[in-house]
């Protein structure tokens, strides 16, 4: 059984350029669970840190 692709592989590919569509969909993904763990403990904090790190991940993945 042939061993998995490491995640970094998946999204950088054999060059090192990211595949845009699967960084937007992670991107999503952290904005949709961040909303609703503000939705659930009534406070935006948690959303705001988790987009904050989102956007740093994006920002560090462009240099």
């Amino acid at each position: 059984m042939p061993s998995p692709q490491p995640c970094a592989s998946r999204i950088f590919g054999s060059r090192g350029a990211a595949d845009a569509a699967q960084l937007a969909t992670g991107f999503v993904a952290v904005v949709q669970d961040a909303y609703l763990l503000a939705q659930t403990s009534c406070d935006v904090t948690p959303m705001v840190s988790a987009i904050d790190v989102a956007i740093t991940h994006l920002h560090l993945l462009s240099r």
